[in-house]
């Protein structure tokens, strides 16, 4: 009869899993919320990285350090501080690579070349319309809004303004 006097110590199965299931509910809330907190600070780190490295690249330009212009080439995981007026034109031995966080996705503008003496960013043609061509002529919303100088009237389904070359 000793034995029945003994109280068992310890949990129950369903303790157990209850105890299991808050923690599961718990993280699930709590997970999300680091993640996005994580990420964010990879972002605010690389684009600090990246704005800090684009000043290099025009602090040389403007320095006239080589005797050359600078530039900055993206690429899909990884960007290059590069000797020259472009990227395919560059002098290869004086390259910086640096790397991206997965988080990041570049689009859009893949090249920034800053110009020696004044330090001021490149036109690049793509953006700034290259050959100027009459906004007339132009006939659709995509091409006349790519050409600088022009605007596309909705109303009349017309390009409208005064091209602006490049140059």
């Amino acid at each position: 009869r000793l034995c029945c006097w003994v109280k068992m110590r310890g949990f129950t199965l369903i303790e157990v899993l209850l105890v299991i299931g808050i923690f599961v509910i718990l993280f699930s809330f709590v997970a999300p919320i680091g993640l996005n907190f994580y990420n964010g600070q990879q972002l605010e780190a690389a684009t600090q990285e990246i704005v800090q490295n684009s000043r290099k690249a025009q602090s040389q330009s403007v320095s006239v350090k080589l005797d050359s212009s600078f530039g900055i080439h993206f690429e899909k995981e990884n960007y290059i501080l590069f000797k020259g007026d472009s990227y395919l034109n560059r002098d290869a031995q004086y390259d910086e690579v640096f790397s991206l966080p997965k988080v990041i996705k570049i689009g859009g503008l893949t090249e920034i070349v800053f110009l020696k003496f004044e330090g001021a960013p490149k036109p690049i043609p793509a953006y700034c319309g290259g050959i100027c061509t009459p906004c007339g002529q132009l006939l659709n919303r995509i091409s006349c809004q790519a050409q600088l100088g022009c605007s596309w009237n909705r109303l009349l389904r017309s390009c409208l303004g005064t091209c602006n070359s490049c140059g």
